[in-house]
């Protein structure tokens, strides 16, 4: 009969395959007694993998895009992360070259009170006046879990004290 429908296992399968046409699982719609085996059924099955890849093909392109971001979008100074791969860089090329090497932590203080979109706005504030104040060299990067900018860079004769000073006029 047109209407029997088969036992045990899967109903109707679809791929699920990302855009670049990986295919990185398999739709597999069970025996439910309301579903009945046609041309539209499977269509349907077809267009919800089709569906579920492309979904799956931007979560991976957002994180992907998010673990390469340099920039804060918040702030428009580099991440945390950015940092990290920074520091790891210009450290020993500072220790191999002899030059000063200075990482300044700039924190502001009182924000507790203040709603989260005020803080922010006070962080930003406070970013464009660090960034219009250092030089083309130094780099701002944003410490989110300890509420504060790093600025860092080589530093030649003192002049991690002239950085310090400067940004702590301008702020």
């Amino acid at each position: 009969s047109p209407d029997a429908q088969p036992t045990g296992g899967p109903l109707v399968c679809a791929p699920v395959a990302l855009s670049s046409g990986e295919v990185v699982g398999v739709l597999a719609v069970e025996e439910i007694p309301f579903l009945y085996l046609s041309a539209a059924t499977e269509r349907m099955v077809g267009m919800v993998g089709e569906w579920l890849g492309r979904a799956l093909s931007r979560v991976r392109l957002v994180q992907s895009l998010r673990a390469r971001a340099i920039v804060d979008e918040d702030l428009l100074v580099f991440t945390e992360a950015y940092f990290h791969r920074s520091l790891e860089r210009e450290f020993p090329r500072a220790v191999r070259s002899g030059e000063a090497f200075a990482v300044l932590r700039a924190s502001l203080t009182g924000l507790s009170s203040f709603s989260p979109e005020r803080r922010m706005l006070a962080w930003k504030a406070a970013g464009q006046i660090i960034l219009q104040n250092l030089r083309v060299t130094d780099l701002v990067c944003r410490h989110a879990r300890e509420g504060c900018l790093w600025i860092f860079g080589p530093l030649p004769g003192g002049g991690e004290e002239l950085v310090r000073r400067r940004v702590q006029e301008a702020v």
